[in-house]
């Protein structure tokens, strides 16, 4: 069970530099991962993998948008979510912007657990 909380919290250190950094997207964290999967199955287990993905994938997706906005440049998928929030960024509310998408995600993510 150990193993599965620390698999966990590097998921998720994982889809922070992914999320945070313009240009490194978790799916090639995820290729690198997968491609490594035969040499790493040799001393971890696939539950330790499979929970390292997941938490890797969630945690980017709820920080993927604040790059987008602060830096004003989107991905093509998000361009058109994330104008609202670049333009609250121009007017100088860039904290109330972020805390917006911040409770969104959790939301979104407490309505999944449902």
């Amino acid at each position: 069970m150990f193993e599965l909380v620390i698999a966990c919290f590097i998921g998720i250190a994982i889809g922070t530099i992914t999320g945070m950094v313009p240009g490194i997207h978790v799916n090639t964290a995820g290729a690198i991962i997968f491609a490594a999967s035969t040499f790493l199955l040799s001393f971890l287990s696939p539950e330790f993998l499979y929970v390292l993905m997941v938490a890797m994938s969630i945690a980017h997706a709820l920080l993927e948008n604040i790059p987008s906005m602060l830096l004003g440049v989107p991905e093509e998928g998000t361009a058109v979510s994330i104008l609202p929030g670049h333009r609250m960024v121009l007017e100088g509310r860039s904290k109330e912007a972020i805390r917006i998408v911040s409770i969104g995600g959790l939301e979104l993510l407490l309505l999944q657990l449902l």
